[in-house]
């Protein structure tokens, strides 16, 4: 039953069960078996099922409540007890993707270092699809979804995609107040890691949930990650897709303002990564330590 638990607290957070699956590795109808046998167990409904989304009973919301740090507590207590055994020490072989850790993590590595003076990392910044095995990293954080069972995976934050531009673009180009004039004005299409284009978007309402699916009619750039994404916005002549902490020190200042801020124009999800081996106590301080980044980023 404690398994089961452990495995409704994270559905709830994740906030549905197609990105459960795709973090565990397992069927959505293996995921909805074991949260029926849990209601079972209990006698009691732990999830309105009138809708797609993850609506929680009563009781739902009490066990959620009652259960949603045991997780954080046990893996604590864990490397609490590995640590009286001995000084943390060793090198930890990391991946980091290049675009989220210039704001997010790599400004806050130099405490983690202090912290755990023992402790060296290796990083490679990376921009391709990761094998944590077949490279032998001990922790990756990527933005592609998992395509292998036999990582450990964590769902780090889902980031919605939004346009910026600058206070001289609209100057120029006018205001844009609807999606239609934001898709005329818009002229960048992305690359996937593999190489396919893609052209097209899946605007959300961030209040209503409505959806409208777009089209760019003719991208004059394509690119393949966002580590430049400011200085192509600074010239004044395109809009841009971006999310807040990759642009917060332009955002602060002035130099590109958020438009149509109700809409998101894409989700991307950041994952943890690490070979599903016991997580040794190297791995859960590194892996903490990421938490606090993300909990705490703009």
């Amino acid at each position: 039953m404690y398994d089961n638990i452990l495995l409704f607290i994270r559905l709830v957070e994740v906030g549905s069960f197609s990105k459960l699956a795709i973090i565990t590795g397992n069927a959505q109808s293996t995921i909805s078996r074991r949260i029926q046998a849990l209601e079972h167990e209990l006698q009691v409904e732990l999830l309105l099922r009138s809708s797609n989304n993850i609506n929680l009973t009563n009781a739902g919301k009490l066990l959620y409540s009652k259960f949603k740090n045991h997780e954080v507590y046990l893996n604590e207590s864990i490397t609490e007890i590995r640590s009286q055994q001995s000084e943390l020490k060793g090198v930890l072989r990391v991946a980091l993707p290049i675009v989220i850790s210039k704001n997010t993590i790599s400004p806050y590595i130099g405490k983690f270092l202090k912290k755990y003076p023992n402790i060296d990392l290796v990083i490679s910044y990376k921009t391709t699809h990761i094998e944590v095995i077949q490279e032998g990293f001990d922790i990756a954080i990527t933005i592609s979804p998992p395509t292998t069972k036999n990582n450990s995976v964590i769902l780090l934050q889902t980031f919605n995609l939004q346009l910026y531009a600058t206070p001289d673009f609209l100057k120029r180009h006018g205001p844009i107040n609807t999606l239609e004039e934001a898709i005329n004005k818009s002229t960048i299409g992305y690359l996937t890691l593999d190489g396919r284009t893609i052209d097209d978007f899946l605007a959300t309402h961030l209040i209503t949930g409505q959806k409208t699916h777009g089209q760019i009619e003719h991208p004059r750039v394509y690119i393949d990650n966002l580590i430049n994404i400011a200085e192509l916005a600074s010239s004044g002549d395109m809009l841009v897709t971006a999310w807040d902490s990759i642009i917060y020190d332009e955002l602060s200042t002035g130099k590109l303002v958020k438009i149509l801020p109700e809409y998101s124009f894409r989700e991307v999800s950041c994952y943890l990564l690490r070979p599903s081996l016991a997580c040794s106590a190297l791995q859960h301080v590194f892996i903490e330590f990421i938490k606090e980044c993300f909990a705490s980023s703009h």
